[in-house]
């Protein structure tokens, strides 16, 4: 089974998933299906980004984040995720305002993204293959499965790493200003509540 046969099986796969990385499932009291999200500006940045670590917001905000603690999940809950999706905004001036599209900077958009979580990697994709560039269809399909489902657990620090094109520039505009660039990242999880 693969995360593509969601939603019918997305529940089943996840707690699978889960113990086959060591989740105790008799220990879980309930689940819960829903998308954590982080957005973050990115303007005048470039190179490799830890996001999360990096951040000034270290509590949840609406629009901007809903992870509560910045760079942990609850020690009463871990998290399997499905499904990531990465958007951008290349116009508004903070991620509150942004239009989350399918549009990035070459100088992201050809990068990698990770999650980092207790020193490990645990998952690691192209963001063109995260972010559906340029696409003719809505970004409301742009979710991709993540067959690996790897587990965040819970009191664990984790960070989303941005690894921007080695030696590439932050972009401007004409004229050489900073040009505007702001990133977000869900994850469809189901949330393991112990």
């Amino acid at each position: 089974m693969t995360t593509q046969d969601m939603p019918e099986g997305y529940v089943k796969y996840a707690l699978e998933a889960y113990e086959s990385q060591g989740g105790n499932l008799a220990a879980m009291k309930d689940f819960q299906q829903t998308t954590l999200y982080y957005g973050v500006s990115l303007k005048g940045q470039q190179g490799t980004l830890k996001l999360l670590s990096k951040s000034p917001q270290k509590s949840a905000k609406v629009g901007i984040t809903n992870i509560p603690d910045q760079n942990k999940i609850s020690s009463n809950e871990d998290v399997v995720i499905t499904h990531i999706r990465i958007l951008g905004d290349t116009k508004a001036g903070s991620p509150e305002a942004a239009e989350w599209a399918d549009v990035l900077p070459a100088l992201w958009r050809n990068g990698e993204f990770y999650i980092d979580h207790g020193g490990s990697e645990i998952f690691r994709d192209t963001v063109a293959a995260l972010h559906n560039t340029y696409s003719a269809t809505s970004i409301e399909d742009d979710f991709v499965g993540v067959p690996s489902a790897p587990v965040i657990k819970g009191a664990v620090n984790f960070d989303f790493v941005l690894d921007g094109v080695e030696g590439a520039a932050a972009p401007t505009l004409e004229g050489g200003a900073l040009a505007e660039v702001n990133f977000r990242v869900e994850l469809k999880v189901v949330k393991i509540l112990k």
